[in-house]
């Protein structure tokens, strides 16, 4: 239950900083809108990352923390998931 409410989270975090930065994408300085994206993306790894733990496809141990604090770890799992989506 604990991962579903982290998930959830992640997922209303990347949303909203998405909204943010769509919001933003026309002013000025123009990288407030990349870097919002590129955070929101992150976020969205990051669920990702622990619904793959909540369905035991991968364990729970230190390197999976690290992973989600590590922001190299989160942007090459967003890169995965770009290459994933059809």
């Amino acid at each position: 239950m604990v991962l579903i409410k982290a998930i959830q989270a992640c997922v209303e975090n990347g949303r909203r900083l998405l909204y943010v930065a769509e919001m933003n994408e026309f002013e000025e300085p123009s990288a407030t809108y990349y870097f919002l994206s590129i955070i929101a993306q992150e976020e969205f790894s990051k669920g990702f990352l622990l619904y793959l733990v909540n369905i035991d496809v991968i364990p729970w141990n230190t390197e999976i923390l690290r992973a989600t604090r590590d922001h190299k770890c989160k942007q090459l799992l967003g890169m995965v998931l770009d290459h994933l989506r059809p």
